[in-house]
């Protein structure tokens, strides 16, 4: 069954990175014009995010990311969005005592039934690169650390090709990308060249999953020593 719901559009005072303004772009907008939404899950300030663009490809916002609805984009469950409304602005009466209002966009949001056996398809691609995730964290607690890097190097390669391959079904996966405990154990080796290697590769690409807070920052300042001058990283 489907379900219909209205959302406030975030983020429409800005201006995009092309200069292209949002609150020019939104007077623009009429009910019922189709949005293309887009999930971000490399967003710097948060991996659920979701942008929500007009026809011609500009951005005018983001949705609610509280709502699951990147999960659904990335997963390629149905979902869709039109302009529903477009709401605030000035008027006669504001500009008669100098008020600027901004505009706001309201978006209808239609979720549709998840086709459940091509989520299983999905998720069946996924579980086995699920699985080779966590034979390396075994083997990180049972292991010499040689072995637990080759494990490592294998399911962060799984990863990147499911990433590049099947994005759809790389979002069905569980596991986050191993890329943080393998850098870890290889800068304690002392193989930096090797654990600046793995994460360009896995940067290459985008990954639909991404890390959760504790791993994202313990990378981001381990890569940041590595390319430090001289610096040491642990």
């Amino acid at each position: 069954m489907e379900k219909t719901y209205l959302v406030k559009i975030r983020g429409v005072s800005y201006h995009n990175e092309d200069g292209t303004s949002r609150q020019e772009l939104i007077a623009r907008c009429r009910r019922n014009e189709t949005l293309t939404l887009r999930a971000e899950p490399n967003n710097p300030h948060d991996r659920h995010a979701v942008a929500c663009l007009n026809s011609d490809g500009h951005q005018l916002g983001w949705l609610k990311s509280d709502a699951r609805d990147a999960s659904s984009v990335l997963r390629g469950e149905p979902i869709s969005a039109k302009v529903e409304k477009v709401i605030g602005g000035s008027h006669w009466w504001h500009r008669l005592v100098g008020q600027q209002r901004q505009l706001g966009l309201v978006a209808r949001i239609t979720k549709g039934d998840i086709d459940w056996g091509a989520h299983n398809r999905h998720r069946e691609i996924a579980e086995k690169v699920d699985f080779l995730v966590n034979e390396a964290l075994a083997y990180e607690k049972s292991s010499p650390i040689e072995k637990a890097i080759a494990k490592y190097q294998t399911a962060l390669d799984a990863v990147i090709d499911l990433n590049k391959d099947s994005p759809t079904a790389a979002a069905n996966r569980y596991q986050e990308a191993p890329i943080n405990r393998l850098t870890m154990l290889l800068v304690r080796q002392k193989w930096r060249q090797e654990a600046l290697e793995a994460y360009d590769r896995w940067e290459s690409v985008i990954d639909p999953v991404g890390l959760t807070k504790g791993s994202k920052d313990a990378l981001a300042k381990r890569i940041a020593k590595l390319r430090g001058k001289g610096a040491a990283a642990t």
